[in-house]
């Protein structure tokens, strides 16, 4: 057997292992997004403003520390630090379904412990994930890879958060919550034992240079600084959105949780379109009519939220039909961003170059969700007021404020390079 052929098998059996450990992952970080944490923390009685801080704190803590983290991942291994974060992950949710054994105060305590631990984890982890899973994949095949693999966790994803929907009614028990979030724990570890088999191909290029130094030349990449601004901003005003909505149709609307668990799994459903749309318009007209598309469907998306009762629709079609339309934009926006960024990425110190793309986004994120639980913590909001002839909560209001933000935010596009120029698919060797 010839060397190329050998290695060619280890690439193919590490990007298993990889997809596979990934998979079993994506499942409990899902967790945080598709509103079983959020109806979870609701049941147990925690303040809506403190969920919406609490839900923040996994972004907040990889914003401070991902880029550190990431410049020593490329000098000392990345499957290493890896490992370690995995392991914290494992501790931090475990100690999630726990909480609702305890009275609301020391549950609280749990949680904010066990999201802290799990967010410090998830960063290590994440922090060399991309650059880690960057030789596994054939140069010639990484759209596709990357596009299919997605694909594949929005299906896994769908299918466990609809077994949660059934099983979350109206009233769901706490104890409902427990068993979820105890299983998607196990899910956690099985991802730990999994990561262990996938060999890490490519090693740091270069050890030369401090922190500051390395930092800089990343940030000097030609168009790559403006890149990062541009999906700092585009997260602020769009992470929150899927929060927000659960809030609405869980306290205004009084919703099911398994309703809202349901709606949330439908725009799953339209992420998978938006994957399989998305991917295809990038392979034949690149990413700038992505971005322009998705830039304008996020404010489209969240105004059509806001008008659920002047429609001529019954409320969960126009509610099923919302989240469907932001689930495929969302998912586009991804494949997109992910494109632009690999794109224009150096050969050197790919943890750290994609890290700062990663961080900015996550700075967005966290920073969208605790400006809005400032907002509400100020009542500076009425609790109700009128909008095209209907009466809506304080949630609407800032979803309101989101949506504007987006469409004037539309100058900001002149900071993607690909909607300037031609930006290519697939990495460049610089």
């Amino acid at each position: 057997m010839s060397d190329k052929t050998a290695q060619e098998k280890q690439r193919a059996k590490g990007l298993r292992w990889a997809v596979l450990a990934q998979l079993f992952g994506m499942l409990g970080m899902n967790s945080f997004n598709n509103g079983i944490m959020l109806l979870y923390m609701t049941v147990l009685g925690v303040n809506p403003i403190r969920i919406l801080v609490y839900l923040a704190i996994p972004n907040v803590l990889s914003t401070i520390f991902r880029l550190p983290s990431a410049y020593l991942a490329d000098r000392y291994g990345k499957k290493r630090f890896g490992l370690v974060g995995l392991f914290l992950v494992v501790l931090g949710y475990s100690a999630v379904p726990f909480a609702g054994s305890f009275p609301l105060q020391t549950a609280e305590a749990l949680l904010i412990s066990g999201f802290t631990v799990l967010a410090v984890g998830k960063m290590l982890f994440a922090c060399g994930w991309v650059a880690m899973l960057f030789p596994l994949v054939p140069e010639d095949r990484r759209g596709r890879v990357f596009a299919s693999m997605r694909l594949l966790f929005q299906v896994a994803n769908i299918i466990v958060a609809g077994i949660c929907a059934y099983a979350l009614s109206k009233n769901a028990p706490v104890y409902r919550f427990q068993i979820i979030t105890g299983v998607l724990a196990v899910g956690f570890l099985v991802r730990l034992i999994l990561y262990y088999g996938v060999p890490e191909l490519e090693r740091q290029h270069t050890r030369t240079g401090s922190f500051s130094q390395t930092l800089g030349k990343v940030v000097r990449i030609n168009g790559y600084a403006g890149f990062c601004a541009y999906i700092f901003l585009l997260t602020l005003f769009t992470a929150g959105y899927m929060s927000l909505f659960a809030l609405v149709e869980k306290n205004t609307l009084a919703l099911s949780s398994g309703w809202v668990v349901l709606l949330a799994n439908i725009g799953m459903v339209g992420g998978i379109c938006g994957l399989f749309l998305g991917g295809r318009a990038i392979d034949r007209w690149g990413t700038k009519y992505v971005f322009m598309t998705c830039h304008f469907g996020f404010g489209l998306g969240i105004l059509g939220f806001l008008m659920r009762g002047v429609t001529p629709f019954p409320l969960l079609v126009m509610l099923g039909g919302v989240h469907f339309f932001l689930g495929a934009v969302t998912a586009a926006s991804g494949i997109a961003i992910i494109s632009e960024m690999l794109a224009l990425i150096p050969k050197e110190n790919k943890a750290l170059s994609t890290s700062l793309g990663t961080s900015m986004s996550l700075a967005g994120g966290a920073l969208s969700g605790l400006i809005s639980a400032a907002i509400l913590k100020t009542n500076v909001l009425r609790e109700s007021w009128t909008f095209l002839g209907k009466e809506m909560s304080q949630y609407d209001a800032i979803l309101l404020a989101y949506a504007v933000m987006i469409v004037l935010m539309v100058v900001t596009l002149g900071l993607v390079p690909s909607v300037l120029r031609k930006a290519a698919w697939m990495p460049q060797a610089q």
